[in-house]
């Protein structure tokens, strides 16, 4: 079975027909193998894809069902990590009462969504609308792609805050 897949490609990189690439991280944080059989852009076939670009993917032999929202396709030459501890410096831009370890929130980075939890404010107890820190986030639920430096956005109810990463910690390898 071919799997048919709409992608944009990030601001860097070129993807060709008959490619072997990586698709991941999957719930138990591994990447998987899959060939780009063929690409399509605005229903005309093409042989490469350009940074920017949007296409349709027609992939080799790979089961739909490992899928979902927030994996990404790479190069094994890139030797990608996954994550679930990473640290963020961090803008509260409005909290209730105070933002504090413990505290459940859903992180964005990227084309990645998933809660995770505060696991350390660094220098501080506890942060409070308008303030800075670093702050320690891990996953709950499988480890993420992520790089150093990708922006970053976290809510919970009326809790909102932006950020960066700063530090990706229990890297694991592909």
């Amino acid at each position: 079975m071919v799997l048919s897949l709409s992608v944009s490609l990030t601001p860097s990189g070129i993807c060709r027909e008959g490619e072997q690439l990586v698709v991941g991280p999957t719930d138990n944080g591994k990447f998987l193998p899959l060939k780009v059989c063929s690409i399509q852009r605005n229903r005309s076939a093409c042989r490469v894809l350009r940074a920017g670009q949007a296409a349709t993917l027609a992939l080799g032999n790979f089961d739909r069902a490992l899928l979902r929202k927030g994996m990404v396709m790479v190069s094994l030459e890139m030797h990608p990590t996954v994550s679930s501890l990473f640290e963020s410096e961090i803008v509260l831009l409005f909290h209730a009462k105070t933002f504090r370890k413990g505290f459940q929130v859903t992180v964005h980075v990227g084309n990645v969504r998933q809660t995770a939890i505060v696991e350390l404010i660094h220098g501080k107890e506890d942060l409070r609308t308008g303030e800075k820190a670093v702050v320690r986030f891990r996953f709950i639920k499988h480890p993420e792609y992520l790089k150093v430096g990708a922006k970053l956005l976290f809510r919970e109810g009326v809790t909102k805050g932006i950020g960066h990463v700063t530090k990706v910690l229990d890297e694991l390898k592909c």
